[in-house]
């Protein structure tokens, strides 16, 4: 096996056998890595003190030399610890599902993770509203929503509802004439807040139930319109 270094944040840990883990990690190119850590659930492991979610990390891998190996984590060398208090964070979870259910590469995946790691790292609290920002960002990576103001069904600026299933804002005509669900006004003023102006969210002064039921919406638009289901406590 060829030695390797790649810097990059550390997505996902799953369990492999009894010491051992399958660790996803996301290099800075954009591209997803998943090799394994050898004794890392061990209590004297030295790579387990460094392989914690959302942290940025050196990973020293060797290099599988065919399609059907897999790599191995020699060494783990933390760059950026996540903070503790981020672990099992809502937005930290939702923010690596992104990543890791993602089918697409490219480096501004790389950079969306970065700002996440960042707006839950500076607010970790705020985890619906980081939620909400992250879920905005990630849409707009695939470049939708980009029309934010028009009707997505007839172009129409008068919108007052927002549809996962249509892909889009709404206007009051085209709710009627296709039968459109009729979402909360209080929901539809944050979703139209949140495309609109970047600064919305910088003050959240919304009740949690409200921010609850737009991450909801949110998450139904990202199934429908880039078939990929996130979960959400």
């Amino acid at each position: 096996m060829a030695e390797r270094i790649i810097n990059a944040y550390l997505v996902k840990k799953d369990d492999y056998g009894i010491f051992d883990e399958i660790i996803t990690i996301l290099c800075t190119n954009g591209n997803k890595y998943v090799c394994l850590s050898k004794g890392s659930k061990k209590i004297n492991s030295k790579n387990a003190r460094n392989l914690f979610i959302g942290s940025f990390i050196e990973f020293v891998i060797f290099e599988a030399r065919s399609e059907n190996k897999i790599s191995r984590l020699k060494k783990a060398n933390c760059i950026t610890a996540a903070p503790w208090n981020i672990e099992g964070n809502n937005a930290l979870n939702i923010l690596n599902q992104c990543i890791v259910k993602a089918t697409t590469t490219s480096k501004e995946f790389f950079n969306f993770y970065k700002y996440g790691v960042e707006l839950i790292t500076k607010k970790p609290e705020n985890e619906y509203v980081n939620i909400c920002a992250i879920l905005k960002n990630y849409i707009l990576l695939f470049g939708l929503m980009s029309e934010p103001n028009y009707c997505i069904s007839c172009g129409n600026q008068e919108i007052n509802n927002f549809s996962p299933y249509l892909g889009g804002m709404v206007c009051q005509t085209c709710t009627q004439k296709k039968d459109i669900p009729k979402i909360d006004p209080n929901v539809f003023q944050i979703i139209f807040g949140i495309f609109n102006d970047d600064k919305f969210l910088d003050n959240p002064t919304v009740e949690k139930n409200i921010l609850r039921s737009v991450i909801t919406i949110l998450l139904q638009y990202v199934q429908k319109n880039l078939d990929t289901k996130i979960l959400f406590k």
